[in-house]
């Protein structure tokens, strides 16, 4: 009989999965590999065939959770028709984000300080994360601008990126 086949993405969401129960009670700093692995049910070395690191793993999960944002984001539709709709559904999406998942904000906050984070290129990603969630919001407000739904002199860069530092900060 030959050995089952091993689902590698899968394997990979068990540990990230598993990553997030153990960081989430114990913190980046005082979790480790080998409860990762119990959390899992895994031995510590399949980890290791999967990440190199415990640093990793937080940021493959990290790097999910805001893959995850972005593509709806992308996906959210603008209804030219209604800006001022369409700004509050923009903002209603980034606030769902917050809430359903606080679990991995703090994660990210902690691993992002810890200077690891740093180190593996977080603050350039984070940043052109953001700025694309700006112009997303911007091309809505300068609608509204246009259509007179939002005052004239409302600098809608600006605002753009008021707003998403603000969601940004909580």
């Amino acid at each position: 009989m030959s050995p089952r086949p091993v689902d590698k993405e899968e394997k990979k969401r068990l540990i990230v999965n598993a990553a997030l129960q153990v960081i989430k009670e114990k913190g980046f700093t005082d979790a480790t590999v080998e409860e990762i692995a119990s959390v899992a049910k895994i031995g510590k070395g399949t980890v290791y065939e999967y990440f190199k690191t415990k640093e990793e793993i937080v940021q493959k999960l990290v790097s999910d959770f805001f893959s995850e944002q972005e593509v709806r984001f992308k996906e959210f539709r603008f209804d030219s028709s209604d800006p001022e709709k369409a700004v509050k559904a923009f903002l209603d999406e980034s606030f769902y984000d917050i809430e359903t998942l606080s679990d991995i904000i703090p994660i990210h906050f902690e691993f992002w300080s810890s200077g690891k984070g740093k180190a593996l290129g977080l603050n350039k990603s984070m940043s052109e994360r953001f700025e694309r969630m700006a112009v997303r919001l911007n091309q809505f407000l300068r609608e509204g601008k246009k259509q007179k739904v939002f005052i004239d002199s409302i600098d809608t860069k600006n605002l753009s990126t008021i707003i998403i530092s603000s969601i940004d900060g909580l």
